[in-house]
């Protein structure tokens, strides 16, 4: 079999190899599986690294997941994405860039929102 494809032995013809799997030699008889922070679509000859502003934190994945609002993705290859911080937010998925910072007037007083929380009547808070 050629790259791309592999032959379980018994068979007579050769299968290209699955999403999340790869072969980058002839004659191979099992397809290898992409790490976690990799993914391959089939057929392929190798894996592929996921993009800033998405993941895969499992083996053997076909597609990249994006990072989730109220996070953020800033390397190739994660497997996990990073949540904004105390006084930040991110509303948008598949965010690259950390999180902005709430405006004034506006908290986020845990990890991971998408959005800022206006504050209580007669409180106030500066920007971040």
């Amino acid at each position: 079999c050629a790259p791309r494809s592999f032959s379980s032995g018994a068979a007579a013809a050769c299968s290209l190899c699955a999403p999340g799997s790869f072969s980058n030699t002839s004659l191979t008889v099992t397809c290898f599986l992409c790490d976690p922070g990799a993914f391959s679509p089939g057929n392929a000859t190798s894996c592929a690294l996921c993009l800033p502003g998405s993941f895969s934190n499992a083996s053997g994945v076909g597609a990249c997941d994006p990072c989730a609002e109220g996070s953020y993705g800033g390397s190739f290859g994660a497997t996990g994405c990073t949540p904004c911080g105390n006084g930040t937010h991110s509303p948008t998925p598949g965010r690259t860039a950390p999180c902005d910072d709430c405006t004034a007037g506006k908290f986020a007083a845990a990890e991971g929102l998408p959005e800022c929380d206006p504050c209580s009547p007669g409180s106030s808070s500066t920007p971040g």
